[in-house]
């Protein structure tokens, strides 16, 4: 096993980083202290129901990304579980607290 630092050393940027890993994307974000620095989004896919035991959840997840400067900026994803329909599952973009894509703070255009 190698680590997102070790895998991806001498890569200057990365304009993103996409990680479904059934529940393991924070250990492996624990491995890319390095390069997240300069990351300018990273997806993840986020569970709302934890059915993948000691897996994080939402908000767990969210507070891991704000630790680390990124903000949630979009869900591009939803997964339901065909139990009853529950959410269960979210594709979360999230970027830089002081990423371009925050800059406008507009509502809408005047």
């Amino acid at each position: 096993l190698k680590t997102l630092d070790t895998a991806l050393e001498g890569q200057d940027s990365i304009d993103l980083l996409k990680i479904d890993a059934q529940g393991y994307e924070l250990q492996i974000l624990d491995g890319a202290k390095r390069i997240l620095k300069d990351v300018k989004a990273v997806v993840l896919e986020v569970s709302l129901i934890d059915v993948n035991e000691g897996s994080p959840v939402l908000h767990e997840v969210v507070a891991y990304m704000v630790q680390r400067g990124f903000v949630a900026y979009d869900i591009l994803e939803i997964h339901r579980r065909p139990l009853d329909n529950a959410l269960f599952q979210i594709d979360i973009l999230f970027c830089p607290e002081e990423s371009p894509l925050r800059s406008d703070k507009r509502f809408r255009e005047y």
